[in-house]
């Protein structure tokens, strides 16, 4: 009898399709860990929680996301995430940034970031009047490439530290 249990995959839904979400690579783990450890640290002790892609946020009945990251103030069934965080690959870019922007946008989500860890870069974006404005763009490369959060404000993001290879 095998020790493990093989889960059926995740997916979201859309625009009314449903898609088996992708495999990410190291450079998205990596990525991905580094936010999650950020952001864990931070809500430590505050009424909001970091969720990852486990938790699927509904839109509406034709969209259904398992953001990489999410975070909600509350129960997570209380309502619509603060801070939604994407990190791209180049297979997912087009949802990223096309229909799932537009459904956060319609959502009310107030802040979302686009990473991705093929240019090394965080794309700032926040809610204003109903739109996701890009606020800017972070890249690693700007070794003082730090933004905060719109949402929570005491919240310092080091781009170069997300992206670094050497995670202790």
């Amino acid at each position: 009898e095998k020790w493990y249990h093989l889960q059926e995959p995740l997916t979201e839904m859309i625009n009314g399709t449903v898609y088996s979400m992708s495999e990410g690579t190291p450079k998205h783990s990596r990525a991905l860990e580094s936010l999650r450890l950020l952001l864990s640290n931070y809500l430590k002790g505050k009424d909001s929680q970091a969720y990852t892609s486990e938790l699927e946020i509904t839109i509406d009945e034709k969209n259904r996301f398992r953001p990489d990251i999410s975070v909600i103030s509350g129960e997570p069934e209380s309502g619509v995430p603060s801070l939604v965080i994407e990190i791209t690959e180049p297979k997912t870019v087009g949802f990223d940034t096309g229909r799932k922007f537009m459904a956060y946008q319609k959502r009310g989500i107030k802040e979302y970031w686009i990473a991705s860890p093929e240019s090394e870069s965080i794309e700032q974006f926040v809610l204003k009047n109903g739109i996701l404005i890009l606020k800017a763009i972070y890249a690693k490369t700007d070794p003082q490439a730090t933004f905060k959060s719109a949402v929570f404000e005491d919240l310092e993001v080091n781009v170069p530290e997300i992206f670094s290879h050497d995670q202790g």
